[in-house]
Formats: C-alpha cells, structure tokens, sequence
C-alpha cells in the first residue's frame, strides 16, 4: 500500500465547543479522508455527522491516561502505516507556523528526512477585559484575544515520521528535535466559562462511570477547589501575544 503524504488526528469525548474549532482548524490544510477522530464513548452528537474518518476507541472512565496513552501508541503506529507523517493533537491544541507558512507544505518539506517533532505550547487566555462572548467563529481567535501563558520548559512531541513512544501527558522534547516556527496554541482557557464548565462536566461523567488513573492533570484541572487556583496562575504568568500571532493567517480563518 502506497503512503498517503500526512493526516491530522485527534481524541474526543462529548467536545461540542472545542472539536469543531479544531476540524475548522486543520481543514485548512488537510482534506476530510486525512482527518481523524477517534471517538471515545461520544453521547452528546458532536462526533456525528462530521466531515472526517470517526472511529470508536470505547472507554466509560474519564480522562484515563494510561489507556489514552496506550490507545494513542497503538494508533499513532496504525496510522504511520498509512500516512509518511502522523500529527496527533489533542483537541484543544491548534498547531501553527510562526511565518504564516501552510502547515501541511511546511510539515512535508520539513519531515523529507524521518524525524520527530517538539514545539512550544501556550494557552491562549480570555483576559477579564475582553467580555464575555464564549467565542465568534466569524472572527479570528488572535483578534479576540489578545493574552497567551507560555508553558515554559513544556512541548509537545506527537509529530513525527518515524515510530515513536508517546508518553502520558504527551508532553516532552527527549529524543525530538525542538522546531522553532511551530507552536501549539492551546485553547482550554480560550473562554474561561466554558473552562469551569467543562471541568464540571466532566467531574459529573466521572462520579457515574469512574474516573483513570491518578494522573497530575486530576490535580490540577478535575478537583472543583483547583480550578480558581489553575486560572489564577495562568492570570498571572499570561502576556500579550507577539505581533506575529496577531498577524497569523491560519489563527483562525473566518468561516
């Protein structure tokens, strides 16, 4: 079987607000067969009726990182059977160039030789000026907010066109090489609403179908009391956005 050149691929569960952002997002440099969801038990219609390759990957506990580490392993390896280059993303994580260069083009020429990927990661943060719209997809993301928080020694390593072992948290730069002009903008704080919201949610899927493992994230993000203590550390690390992220073209395109 002859490689595909390079597809996009995620995780979700019950990600109305989030998944669309980022098919919207990587539609921009990908056709819908080289899009992938893999689709973790899915109750609330967000991964139904979508333009791209659905697969189930069933699992009741939430946020279970032991086997999303597993899953993603076995999947990242399933897909570089098909394609010369894998991107997995999380579904909050949208990956661009610090040139404004089409990433698909950029990823390509840059991965002629096999190799693996780490970038920088920051979170895009509604700063308490900037109102209280969830956020308007008619509008670019950088012109509505203009704060990020750098994750400052953080990267995120699942590009790549070799196998490789991605640990929990896919976190990580060991055995990558470090690329500069990308960046994985993350947008869990993208309305701090919906973050409360969120963690609420998933709080309550937890208390029915039981949680994972005992993970870090579950400190830090899926405890109520620690939610006010996440923002607030982001409020005081963010700093206004570079001039290059206001002026990106791919962050985002008005649909």
């Amino acid at each position: 079987m002859e490689k595909r050149e390079i597809c996009f691929a995620t995780f979700a569960r019950n990600e109305k607000v989030r998944l669309p952002i980022w098919l919207k997002h990587y539609s921009q440099f990908s056709s819908k067969e080289d899009i992938y969801v893999f689709d973790q038990n899915t109750d609330d219609g967000s991964t139904s009726n979508i333009e791209c390759n659905v697969i189930p990957e069933p699992n009741e506990k939430v946020f279970d990182h032991s086997w999303i580490q597993d899953m993603i392993n076995r999947r990242h390896k399933w897909l570089l059977e098909r394609y010369k280059i894998v991107v997995f993303m999380e579904c909050d994580e949208l990956i661009i160039t610090k040139n404004s260069e089409n990433l698909r083009d950029y990823l390509i020429n840059k991965l002629k030789t096999p190799n693996k990927l780490a970038i920088e990661i920051f979170d895009i943060v509604q700063n308490e000026k900037e109102g209280e719209v969830l956020y308007d997809d008619t509008i670019k993301i950088s012109n509505q907010r203009k704060y990020w928080r750098p994750w400052t020694g953080a990267h995120k390593s699942t590009i790549s066109s070799i196998e490789k072992n991605i640990n929990i948290g896919f976190h990580g730069k060991d055995g990558c090489e470090i690329d500069n002009n990308l960046v994985s903008i993350h947008i869990q704080l993208l309305n701090i609403d919906f973050f409360r919201q969120k963690i609420n949610d998933r709080l309550e899927e937890s208390d029915k179908h039981g949680k994972g493992d005992d993970h870090a994230c579950w400190d830090i993000h899926y405890k109520r009391d620690m939610i006010d203590n996440h923002i607030n550390e982001a409020y005081s690390l963010m700093e206004e956005v570079p001039d290059w992220f206001k002026n990106n073209k791919w962050i985002l395109l008005v649909y």
